[in-house]
């Protein structure tokens, strides 16, 4: 009988390990599945906000190289202008494409004093000149007139202008560039908007979803900026090239405000964050400014403090995080520039092809436990 005893016992004890191993058995598979399940809903999270940041960049950039007439050149600056005074005091002279306050205009200079001619709304024609604070209506096709201010006769002709200079008449030549057309740029260092999906971030954030990413600088994004040709002007530098940058940033509702810098090179040879230094601005009002770094708490001002926070693009990562403290969509527009207020290229869009606008668009969402996890792919529309 106690052979019995002792073999049922031990039948026994075997049964409740072989329980005990299905039981961890369960649970492992639950865990793995709960944690597969988990990081399936992270990746569909990124890639959904991933594809969304990168459809509304190429729909911008689009939209920015659709709002002029394209390349029209039909009218320039008169070569040739006649200024003369009781016929004893006659001169000719060329005349300058100028950009001033949001005015264009032609311009020379006659007995010590500027003389304005400006074109007329068509763009076909000239309509009126300046000259010693008094103005007169030119004559179409002729621009012939006398300034009441000492009977100064300002004449020239308007034909052959067309085509001469290569600046797009009215200055919005819609080819995806800071130039009028190839190699020649605008006046007085004016840009039309055609690059300005590449040089600003602008989105919205949804109300209830916490710190959304909406910037992230890192060296696939650099290099994917340096890539494309039509970057590369003489106006605006490179993400990749500025050790030195202050961010302004367009907030539109109540919102509060991350910034953290990451080692670069850390992620770049293992994909690990390593947060280096992180400042915050809780509870903030809608506001216009540079991000400033008052203590490690952050905030905006429209004009520099000597407080602003300074991006070295160059050595580091930075991400951008904004939180939606309202209960309707909040618009933010990000831009970018060094402290002498050069511009800076911040948004991997590569519109240099025939046919296609790419963005090398990213995300990263801050976990429940802290952790940093990232994406980045590229999104292709059509021109």
């Amino acid at each position: 009988m106690t052979h019995v005893r002792a073999s049922v016992l031990i039948y026994t004890l075997v049964l409740v390990n072989l329980a005990l191993i299905m039981a961890l058995v369960v649970l492992d598979n639950a865990f793995l599945l709960s944690t597969n399940t988990e990081i399936q809903n992270v990746n569909r999270t990124l890639s959904a906000h991933i594809l969304a940041k990168g459809k509304n960049s190429i729909k911008y950039t689009e939209y920015l190289n659709s709002n002029g007439s394209g390349f029209v050149d039909a009218i320039s600056c008169p070569q040739s202008v006649t200024m003369s005074w009781v016929t004893t005091m006659q001169s000719s002279m060329w005349t300058n494409l100028s950009y001033l306050s949001g005015s264009t205009s032609c311009t020379g200079t006659y007995d010590g004093a500027t003389f304005e001619i400006f074109m007329n709304e068509g763009l076909d024609d000239f309509d009126l000149a300046t000259y010693r604070g008094d103005s007169v209506n030119l004559i179409a096709g002729v621009g012939q007139s006398f300034f009441s201010y000492d009977s100064t006769l300002i004449s020239f002709s308007t034909a052959g202008l067309a085509g001469i200079d290569g600046i797009d008449d009215d200055f919005n030549s819609d080819n995806y560039r800071i130039d009028s057309s190839s190699g020649v740029y605008y006046p007085n260092n004016y840009v039309d908007d055609d690059a300005d999906g590449r040089k600003l971030v602008y989105f919205f954030v949804n109300p209830g979803t916490g710190y959304s990413n909406i910037f992230w600088s890192n060296t696939g994004a650099a290099q994917y900026i340096d890539g494309n040709p039509n970057n590369h002007d003489t106006l605006n530098l490179l993400l990749g090239d500025v050790s030195s940058a202050y961010a302004y940033l367009d907030v539109n509702g109540a919102f509060s405000l991350k910034v953290v810098k990451f080692d670069k090179a850390l992620y770049e040879s293992t994909g690990e964050f390593s947060v280096l230094e992180s400042i915050e601005g809780r509870d903030l009002v809608a506001d216009i400014g540079y991000i400033q770094d008052n203590a490690g708490v952050a905030s905006l001002s429209d004009t520099t403090t000597g407080n602003e926070y300074t991006f070295d693009f160059l050595t580091y990562d930075y991400a951008i995080f904004l939180q939606n403290m309202q209960s309707t969509p909040l618009l933010f527009k990000l831009t970018a520039e060094t402290p002498t207020g050069t511009g800076i290229y911040i948004n991997p869009v590569d519109d240099s092809d025939t046919n296609l606008v790419k963005v090398l668009a990213n995300d990263i969402i801050l976990d429940n436990d802290g952790n940093y996890i990232a994406k980045q792919f590229e999104v292709i529309g059509k021109k």
